[in-house]
């Protein structure tokens, strides 16, 4: 055997075994502990483990209008779309106005489905700019959450 074969056989072994690494990194997906989400080990992880990891994830959504302008005097609505993640617990809802603003309902209220809308109903006795506030708290294993928002209604 030559020197020229010898070397050609090391470096057709040692160039692929230097390369392995490189290649295995793409197989590591987030989350996937060493397995990406396309490979066939990925249906043996521990389900538990990944639905913590999305729970991490996971946020609580709250939307509602910021500004309002409703008729003086007149039943009126504001609606708050959310959907809560199953790692959620104890999701409030409270509310507050200004002294001109009559609220229908509880000023506090619990969101006990994962997704819907709550109505909230009120009365603006004067004509003019009052506030809606409302604090959102809600409790996770990973994040809790606590803001407070306020929507302008004008009242014509």
């Amino acid at each position: 055997m030559t020197i020229k074969q010898c070397f050609f056989i090391i470096a057709m072994v040692c160039i692929p075994a230097m390369l392995l690494p490189a290649f295995a990194c793409d197989l590591h997906g987030s989350g996937g502990y060493g397995f990406s989400p396309f490979g066939p080990r990925f249906s043996m992880l521990d389900r538990n483990e990944m639905d913590r990891n999305q729970h991490s994830i996971a946020k609580l959504s709250i939307t509602h209008d910021r500004f309002l302008s409703v008729p003086n005097g007149s039943p009126s609505v504001l609606a708050f779309s959310y959907q809560i993640p199953n790692s959620f617990i104890n999701v409030k809802l409270q509310f507050s106005s200004d002294k001109d603003i009559d609220l229908f309902k509880d000023s506090e209220v619990i969101l006990t489905k994962s997704s819907g809308v709550y109505k909230l109903h009120f009365v603006p006795k004067e004509t003019g700019e009052q506030h809606i506030k409302v604090h959102i708290t809600g409790l996770s294993d990973a994040s809790s959450v606590d803001e407070e928002r306020q929507i302008t209604v004008r009242s014509i």
